[in-house]
This record gives structure tokens, C-alpha cells and sequence, in this order.
């Protein structure tokens, strides 16, 4: 798909309008982040993210760069205190296992080769 048809296709979207940030990604072991979220009371997502800026319990669309694939998920851990301005300076964010595979095309790479774009979802729909 050529550049122009990808954007007009983001704006009838409304892909457009969305503030994406850049970030790379790394991700929990299987079934972990499902536990977190049961312990926290959160409820069930196909899509589980911890990031160090985003409170527990918002909603986050989350893109990969290179596989293009998008998918909404729920805060459900943040960063440890010791971690987060690591985090931050490396704009790390964690990714349920399976979210991982698909996003970034595997669950064996390195963080710095899952980069990701992220944007607060503002509605059920995105």
C-alpha cells in the first residue's frame, strides 16, 4: 500500500488524530500480566501493557512499526521505582506475551528491535 492511501486510510480511521508516541517494547512471561491484572481487579483484555507514564487501569493503542499491527490495551502494571527512569530514558514499555508475539513479529528479539507507537485510545472503538 502506497504512502498516500495509508494516510487517507489512518484518517478515515481515525488514526489521524491520535498523538502517538515512539517507544520499544519488551514483554512479561505467558500468563503473567493476566495474574496482575485478577490481582488488581482490572478487567479481562486481549491486550495487556506496563508503562511508567500511563495510569493502571486507561487504555492504550498500541502499534508496531514494523508489523503494523495494532492493538488496544489495558494499563495494568507500571514501572518499579528502581526501573522507571530507565524506562523512561529508553521509552521501554512491557507487553503481555502473546500482544508481544503479534507486535512485534516475535518474542525473541531485543527491546530495541520491537519499536512501537503508542497513543492514549480515547474510545471503545479504536
Amino acid at each position: 500500500m502506497g504512502l498516500v492511501a495509508k494516510v487517507l486510510l489512518s484518517f478515515c480511521l481515525g488514526a489521524g488524530s491520535l498523538d502517538w508516541s515512539d517507544h520499544i517494547a519488551a514483554h512479561y512471561a505467558p500468563g503473567h500480566f493476566a495474574r496482575v491484572a485478577a490481582r488488581r481487579q482490572l478487567p479481562t483484555a486481549d491486550c495487556y501493557v506496563a508503562s511508567p507514564t500511563y495510569k493502571i487501569g486507561s487504555w492504550l493503542l498500541v502499534e508496531g512499526v514494523r508489523t503494523g499491527i495494532r492493538r488496544r490495551c489495558l494499563v495494568a502494571d507500571t514501572s518499579q521505582p528502581w526501573d522507571r527512569a530507565r524506562h523512561l530514558r529508553t521509552r521501554l514499555i512491557e507487553l503481555d506475551y502473546d500482544s508481544a508475539r503479534a507486535i512485534c513479529g516475535s518474542t525473541r528479539l531485543a527491546n530495541r528491535d520491537c519499536p512501537v507507537r503508542v497513543s492514549p485510545s480515547k474510545s471503545q472503538s479504536e
